[in-house]
């Protein structure tokens, strides 16, 4: 019982902001979402090998990170702006 407490427990994103996520993300080109998708969404492969394995270098990534981030702020806040 102790060791269930201790665990990382994945937290659920409600749908409404799941979906919000999910469309800013297609608003980011293929190389940027592709490092994002990497780097945040949790997979058993670490993601040192990921990168390797999509043959993504270091310097490549940190760059493709943060414009991916930059282009996925500026979607997800012009979807919010949108009224629904």
């Amino acid at each position: 019982m102790l060791e269930a407490r201790r665990e990382a427990r994945e937290e659920l994103i409600p749908t409404p902001d799941a979906l919000l996520i999910h469309r800013a993300l297609l608003g980011v080109p293929e190389l940027q979402r592709k490092v994002l998708l990497i780097l945040y969404v949790p997979q058993r492969t670490p993601v040192a090998a990921q990168l390797r394995r999509a043959n993504i270098p270091p310097r490549l990534c940190q760059e493709r990170h943060r414009e991916g981030l930059t282009m996925f702020n500026n979607q997800h806040r012009r979807l919010q702006s949108i009224p629904a």
